[in-house]
Order: structure tokens, then C-alpha cells, then sequence
């Protein structure tokens, strides 16, 4: 049942061509501009834990997610890599490092099977001789990035643990804080030591408060996953 139920989230996790091309930061494109990054990009297919760039790497690509659910890393230099995020389809990431011309900052994997698509940096500075607004939009997808993780730290300093870990699910499944207008993450792929670190709380206070959102029909354990079944409920918990 865990195996059916992995490939039937794999499967209705993604969106059709057409469908990424009018979502989120590629559809704020004019259409000559969104044709030349779709013509010139490649899909890339990966497989489930594939790292798809590691923190230290070269940032020289633009990478947006076709299907399935990328989980986001970071580290502050004296502590082990944290999980800190989780996107899905429509979702653009890797303008960071690439406008600042530093190493990656964050490090990216996969949740399970995913198509990406990939847009090298020279191929970026081709597109971007014809129509040189590229790069204004590409500092627009880091504007919506920054604001994200501002809106994040905002949600950190919630000192009530239950409004704290309300805003954290509802952030990791799409619902709150949304800048590039992706599609939701209805099934957010993360354990409850990643939930406790992501929510700063401690693993014992998170597994009590998941369990009172599982009690109240909020939320639902899955293996390896929460899967959001009353976003509506947990706003009411922030309003508390």
C-alpha cells in the first residue's frame, strides 16, 4: 500500500507543458521570451534522494521543476546541512548564485522522481542579447525568493509552537506565502525530525502537536509524509 501510494503521489505530482509555461515565474515572461527559454532549456530527469546541486557547486543554471517535489537545504556554516523547504511543479530556483556569481548557498534534492528543466547560464546570456528585460525578470524570481525567506523568518518568531508549526505546514505545502503563484503541495514530503528542525521546535513538542493536528483532521500521517487535509483549520489556528 506505502509503494501504490508513493507512485499515485508521483504521478498527480506534476503538470503538463502547457501547464508549466502559464505557471508561476515563466509565465510573468512576454511569449517571445518564455518560446526562446523553453527552446533553448533541457529537461533532466531524476531519480528519488538525487542531489540535484549540492551547496559549494557552481551556480551558473536556472532550474525550474516540471514534476515532482524538490526538498531545500541550507547551513549556516558551523552546522550540518537542514532542511529548511519544499517545492513543487511550477517552482523556479537558482537565480541566487547566478546573479551574485557565488557558489551554491542552498543544496537541492528529490523527494522522488522528478523532471526539471535546466537553463545554463550562457544560454540565458544568448536569450537575454535579444531581449536584454531577462535579466530584470530573473532578479524579480530572486525578489520573490528573498521574500519568501523573509516571510519565513517572520513565521519563526511566532512564539506560540502551535501557530509556529501551523505557518510552517501551510508554508511547505504552498498555501501561505506563495510569490510566484506555483501550484500547491496538497502531500508535503518531510519526517518529523525535518518538521521539528524546519519549525524550530523540539522532536517531542512537534510529534504532540502533530498528533493534535491529526486528532482535529487537519493534517494525516502518511509514510514519510504529512499530507494537508484542512488548510482552512490551520489558518483558524493562526487566527486563534
Amino acid at each position: 500500500m506505502v509503494l501504490i501510494g508513493i507512485l499515485y503521489w508521483s504521478m498527480t505530482n506534476k503538470i503538463s507543458d502547457e501547464d508549466f509555461a502559464a505557471t508561476g515565474w515563466l509565465s510573468t515572461l512576454p511569449d517571445p521570451v518564455r518560446g526562446s527559454v523553453l527552446e533553448k532549456a533541457r529537461w533532466r530527469t531524476f531519480g528519488p534522494g538525487d542531489t540535484v546541486y549540492a551547496s559549494g557547486a557552481a551556480g551558473n543554471t536556472l532550474w525550474g521543476i516540471g514534476s515532482g517535489t524538490i526538498k531545500m537545504y541550507i547551513s549556516a556554516g558551523e552546522e550540518h546541512m537542514r532542511f529548511c523547504h519544499a517545492v513543487g511543479p511550477g517552482y523556479w530556483f537558482g537565480e541566487l548564485e547566478l546573479l551574485l556569481d557565488l557558489p551554491r548557498v542552498i543544496e537541492m534534492r528529490t523527494a522522488g522522481n522528478a523532471r526539471l528543466l535546466c537553463l545554463q547560464e550562457q544560454d540565458l546570456n544568448k536569450i537575454a542579447e535579444e531581449y536584454p528585460a531577462l535579466w530584470r525578470a530573473v532578479a524579480r524570481l530572486a525578489a520573490t525568493n528573498e521574500a519568501l525567506a523573509i516571510a519565513a523568518v517572520d513565521d519563526l518568531m511566532l512564539r506560540d509552537p502551535r501557530k509556529r508549526l501551523a505557518a510552517t505546514l501551510l508554508r511547505l505545502s504552498g498555501l501561505r506565502w506563495d510569490f510566484q503563484g506555483k501550484r500547491d503541495l496538497p502531500v508535503v514530503p518531510v519526517t518529523l525530525v525535518e518538521l521539528a528542525e524546519v519549525a524550530n521546535l523540539s522532536r517531542s513538542v512537534a510529534a504532540k502537536l502533530v498528533a493534535e493536528f491529526v486528532a482535529e483532521g487537519m493534517v494525516a500521517k502518511e509514510y514519510g509524509r504529512l499530507r494537508i487535509d484542512r488548510p482552512d483549520r490551520l489558518e483558524l489556528v493562526l487566527q486563534s
